[in-house]
């Protein structure tokens, strides 16, 4: 998963590009400077697995199973899910979605120029980066110490698979 922006709405928010070191607290800054003029700072899309809070929890290193067991009580992932949230309930930076929404629907708010960022998938890239208004950047998923974990999900699966580090594939190969 990766976060999409629109350059050009960060330009005219004068909002700089996310970094390779993009932290949540950063990010949080960045949506309430983008969230103006009937602009989002962020389009969420519904669900567990494709809105902000699963891909926030991985990189923060919060993975929803642990030595094969699914494990949701996790408090750090609580943590990020609640997170994501407050994006839309508290910090008022994204339109809550609605249940009956779609992925295509904050699709196409990103795409319109309605929200500023998005966390979506690489398979979304051609799309989003060919029908967008306006020009868009990609960044790694912001986390709270800027040092994000990568997360790898297949489109439409139930659950991602967390991106090994360098150091564990070479345990395993």
């Amino acid at each position: 998963m990766v976060l999409y922006y629109n350059k050009d709405l960060l330009a005219a928010a004068g909002v700089k590009e996310p970094t390779l070191n993009y932290t949540t607290s950063q990010f949080v800054a960045d949506l309430k400077a983008l969230t103006k003029d009937g602009v989002a700072g962020l389009a969420v899309p519904p669900g567990f697995g494709s809105g902000p809070g699963l891909p926030i929890a991985f990189a923060n290193g919060n993975e929803p199973v642990k030595d094969g067991q699914l494990e949701l009580t996790n408090e750090g992932l609580v943590k990020d899910q609640q997170f994501a949230f407050d994006l839309a309930a508290k910090e008022k930076v994204a339109n809550a979605p609605q249940a009956s929404d779609g992925t295509d629907v904050p699709e196409q708010q990103f795409m319109s120029g309605k929200a500023a960022m998005i966390i979506d998938g690489p398979w979304m890239y051609d799309m989003l980066t060919t029908k967008t208004q306006g020009k868009v950047g990609i960044a790694v998923v912001p986390s709270e110490s800027g040092k994000s974990i990568g997360m790898i999900q297949a489109p439409r699966s139930p659950l991602p698979h967390p991106a090994r580090t360098r150091k564990q594939r070479s345990r395993t190969s």
